[in-house]
């Protein structure tokens, strides 16, 4: 066998044989996953374990109001709210009267 087409002189397309009527019906997704689209299961097993290592580093699920405040603020990065001389001043003068410049 060689590799990089130099195992034929034949077109590719003369390589493989074309796909049965009834290949095309094994492999076409039917109506309701074509609208659907792509889904993914985890298995007990893996929510399992994502729960346990979630569990050891400390992260939990935000309580909604958090959430929403998350929301808040990335559209607001998205927008470019935080790009002003003023917020920016603002952010800092926080930063430093909480501290958490020293951490």
């Amino acid at each position: 066998m060689k590799i990089d087409g130099q195992g034929s002189s034949l077109p590719p397309t003369e390589r493989l044989p074309a796909p049965s009527a009834r290949d095309a019906q094994e492999t076409a997704p039917t109506a309701p996953d074509a609208r659907q689209g792509d889904r993914v299961e985890i298995s007990a097993l893996g929510r399992s374990k994502s729960e346990s290592v979630e569990g050891r580093l400390g992260i939990r699920p935000l309580p909604a109001q958090q959430a929403d405040r998350l929301d808040q603020v990335r559209d607001r990065v998205r927008s470019g709210f935080y790009a002003s001389d003023e917020v920016q001043a603002a952010v800092a003068r926080q930063i430093v009267a909480r501290g958490d410049h020293r951490s």
